[in-house]
């Protein structure tokens, strides 16, 4: 992210599209198999099977209030750093701007989180393993998240945000693929050393190529108030419902399938669903980001809420690996569309738009960070409290939470302004 007086409105060729879009790879990389695969195999190697829906939410909900205090931090650092600050005067010129710093350092820590997670010895190293990730991730994010606001045209965020999109899947669906080859109940280690590898990649492919505007600090207030920004808020109420529904399933989604759906092989079989979700979703990312530029976001973002819902409803009927197979193809539209258009969505209701990126999209991101918190914490007190009254019943319960998320999210799209 070199300092480059880049006109914001500058061509913005594919090449560089897939430069900006490149640390996407790398970061869902890094969380599609670890919450879905990662996280629930290594609980299960540490505490009884029992135990373990009500230890995977603990996990990821320290991991997710650590994310809900640094993301917005990190982001109103970045915000208030002159891009010619005094590290990158005196020390480190190659360290000039807003968001190089935050980010080179995040991804550090990201690289040495994972080198300790990956030789966790019992399940309290695995939790404080797993929030020092949660702090390096947020660290990154903030900054990297504003790139898009900062450099990118209105008339081309839906395109950038579907070339988010579609690198985000693809990363995921790479991710997933390499999870069901290196993991195992037991055997988790190997896999480490690939997300290492791809986060230390894509870190330097948006170092290297993307061009950082230079820009001076900005001191915008921290909060943003309801009532000036009534749009930001309330596509931060949509994601946040939207996520609540997301991080529902992919909390249970392993344990569903192990637990009331017999499939013996559960690990490889999440990987299945969960990858030919995703390689849906990759299909329709990009064009649907690309759609939304001419026909606006609300009716994208609420038809693909809608999909996933039903994904919800498909689940307290199925019955088979087949039908879970499925429904997973419907999932992947609408996440695949809800994806890319939110987020250009995003962009549009930004209060302090490229002034104060970093630090709204720090906030924004308490919309996927809470739910991730939320989701996990609430369904393993409501699947082990159900489960005790009646076999299973309580992943038919959090399964028809999660249709309600999904409901109310594509409903209330609609009261916002923006097209």
């Amino acid at each position: 992210m070199e300092i480059a007086q880049t006109a914001p409105h500058a061509a913005w060729r594919p090449s560089r599209q897939l430069a900006l879009a490149a640390y996407w790879f790398s970061t869902n990389f890094l969380w599609a198999a670890m919450l879905t695969v990662l996280l629930p195999t290594e609980v299960l190697r540490f505490v009884p099977a029992a135990q373990a829906p009500a230890d995977v939410g603990l996990l990821t909900a320290a991991g997710a209030a650590t994310a809900l205090i640094v993301h917005p931090l990190s982001g109103a650092l970045s915000d208030r750093t002159a891009s010619q600050h005094a590290l990158a005067r005196h020390i480190a010129p190659w360290l000039a701007g807003r968001r190089r710093p935050y980010f080179l350092l995040g991804n550090a820590g990201l690289i040495v989180a994972l080198a300790i997670m990956a030789f966790a010895t019992g399940y309290p190293s695995l939790v404080i393993a797993f929030v020092l990730l949660e702090l390096a991730n947020n660290v990154t994010l903030a900054p990297y998240q504003a790139l898009i606001p900062d450099l990118v045209p209105e008339e081309r965020r839906g395109t950038a945000s579907g070339y988010m999109g579609l690198m985000s899947m693809l990363g995921t669906i790479f991710s997933l693929g390499l999870a069901a080859i290196f993991v195992h109940p037991g055997v988790t280690t190997p896999f480490y050393g690939w997300l290492i590898l791809v986060i230390a990649a894509g870190s330097l492919v948006t170092l290297l190529r993307v061009p950082e505007r230079d820009a001076p600090p900005t001191h915008a207030p921290f909060w943003v108030p309801f009532r000036a920004h009534a749009d930001f808020w309330l596509v931060f109420a949509t994601r946040a419902l939207v996520m609540l529904a997301f991080y529902t399933v992919l909390a249970f989604l392993e344990l569903y399938l192990k637990d009331v759906l017999a499939v013996p092989n559960y690990v490889l079989a999440t990987t299945e669903v969960s990858g030919l979700t995703v390689l849906v979703a990759a299909c329709v990312a990009l064009k649907a980001g690309t759609l939304s530029d001419r026909l606006g976001r609300r009716v994208l973002v609420s038809a693909a809420g809608l999909l996933m819902g039903l994904v919800a409803a498909g689940f307290l009927l199925a019955h088979s690996f087949v039908l879970a197979l499925a429904f997973g193809v419907v999932f992947g539209l609408g996440y695949g569309a809800f994806t890319s258009v939110d987020w250009a969505l995003a962009v549009d209701v930004l209060p302090g738009k490229a002034g104060s990126a970093a630090k709204d999209f720090g906030i924004w991101s308490v919309a996927i960070t809470l739910p991730q918190a939320l989701a996990p914490g609430i369904g393993g007190l409501v699947v082990g409290h159900f489960n005790a009254v009646a076999p299973n019943l309580g992943y038919h319960i959090v399964f028809a939470m999660t249709l309600v998320y999904a409901l109310a999210a594509s409903l209330l799209i609609w009261k916002v302004r923006v097209r």
